[in-house]
């Protein structure tokens, strides 16, 4: 089983010509057409505000931007020759409503994610760059045993506040961070902040190996459409360091 903490460096150096724009501001305005057409947002600036009050998440994060920013001004980006692939594991938390989605979608949305990072017949392809990164379904679990890659839970933290519900959340079911992609799929996300309607949100690097690593998307944005998806590519890029 990969460690993608031994590799997360070297993936987030490589992304900065990756570009996709989910609102992040909590402002009122939409998202690119191109994109989610509703009034939707990303959470991750929320949080991520919020885990700089901890000085040990703080101080993390700073190194690893140090870190970046000499990597890059060595050039590294002329010198990549590795292409990536990353092991995700979904999680459907659901009450049996309609956000308890299908394997079928779930898999179509790995394909929209997948075709994003590639810039391969995802929008528009002469404004992106194929990043050599590509994700899969777990093939074996923690245990070893073969799995799909996803797993259902029925609870009501299918609907969520961001802010004082992520732990409970992700205390449901989780793998090995280091080992594994969490994501988390729920019905709502909802904000002390800027209310409901958050699309998704995900920890930046600072927070790779700890109890809350991974990212949370709404079920509505899988597998729908590509555009629809967006909001997965989008969740994905803040994990691997893009702001």
């Amino acid at each position: 089983m990969p460690n993608l903490k031994l590799i997360l460096f070297s993936i987030v150096s490589m992304l900065i010509g990756l570009s996709i724009h989910l609102n992040d501001s909590g402002a009122t305005e939409p998202v690119t057409a191109h994109e989610v057409t509703t009034k939707q947002y990303c959470g991750t600036n929320l949080i991520h505000n919020n885990s700089l009050k901890n000085k040990i998440y703080k101080n993390h994060h700073e190194v690893l931007e140090k870190n970046y920013a000499q990597t890059a001004a060595r050039g590294f980006y002329s010198q990549r020759t590795t292409n990536y692939i990353l092991p995700v594991v979904f999680h459907v938390i659901h009450q049996n409503g309609t956000e308890n989605i299908s394997d079928a979608l779930v898999t179509t949305g790995l394909q929209h994610l997948n075709a994003a990072f590639a810039n391969t017949g995802y929008y528009d392809q002469n404004t992106g760059v194929d990043t050599d990164i590509q994700f899969c379904l777990a093939k074996r679990g923690p245990d070893g045993n073969v799995t799909t890659g996803i797993n259902r839970v029925e609870n009501a933290l299918t609907s969520m506040t961001l802010e004082t519900e992520d732990d409970n959340l992700k205390d449901l079911i989780r793998w090995n961070p280091q080992e594994y992609i969490n994501i988390w799929i729920v019905d709502e996300i909802c904000s002390n902040v800027v209310g409901c309607g958050v699309a998704g949100y995900a920890y930046f690097p600072s927070s790779h190996g700890n109890p809350e690593d991974g990212l949370v998307v709404e079920a509505r944005w899988v597998g729908s459409s590509p555009s629809n998806s967006s909001v997965l590519a989008h969740e994905i890029g803040h994990y691997l360091g893009l702001y």
